[in-house]
């Protein structure tokens, strides 16, 4: 029986693990530095996930991005190098959770949290991995109840109006710039500003 448990559990989480994709993040990041994603939607256990995250029980090198508020996984991507380019001058407690401060753009951490994390009722959530080992990842997979879908799919998760309220951008930038051009922008020029909260030289 428990074998049959065992094999059930690795099928599973080969299942849930297919559509874990390695994000290019171009030169200058170091050969141990390495951004991950994985989108699940529906996600059935928001609630249980957050309360495991709050109670210290989840790897902290995985953040639990909304993707109602992430434009597109380059804008990830690009909040992945600022955080990689601070040297261990963090804002907040970890890499994962400065990512998506890095997503928000918003000097207040908390609501960072609540503009771009996942909610209780939250039925989807785009893993972010930081960074992180096999063993993390397997902790967050184990811990996760949802189906996992291609990143493409994040596009139709989307909540475009949400993205542009947040982030304040009207349609006259839009009319020569795209969404995401327009978030990535506004995502580089807040990694510049937090470099020199912190003290750093920009990179």
């Amino acid at each position: 029986y428990q074998r049959r448990v065992r094999d059930r559990q690795h099928t599973l989480s080969n299942r849930m693990s297919c559509y874990l994709t390695s994000i290019p993040l171009g030169s200058g990041v170091a050969d141990d530095d390495s951004l991950q994603l994985l989108l699940v939607s529906p996600l059935r256990n928001a609630k249980q996930l957050l309360d495991a995250a709050r109670g210290g029980k989840l790897p902290q090198s995985a953040a639990l991005l909304s993707p109602a508020a992430v434009v597109s996984q380059f804008a990830v991507a690009a909040a992945a190098r600022r955080v990689f380019a601070k040297n261990g001058s963090l804002h907040t407690h970890t890499r994962a959770s400065e990512l998506l401060y890095h997503v928000a753009v918003h000097n207040n951490v908390a609501a960072a949290f609540r503009i771009c994390g996942i909610t209780p009722k939250s039925d989807a959530v785009l893993l972010a991995f930081v960074s992180a080992d096999s063993g993390d990842v397997q902790c967050m997979l184990d811990a996760v109840d949802g189906d996992t879908q291609p990143l493409a799919a994040l596009d139709t998760l989307r909540d475009d109006a949400r993205v542009r309220k947040h982030y304040e951008i009207e349609d006259t930038e839009l009319s020569c710039s795209s969404l995401e051009d327009a978030v990535v922008n506004r995502i580089a020029l807040f990694g510049v500003r937090a470099a020199a909260d912190l003290g750093e030289a920009d990179v």
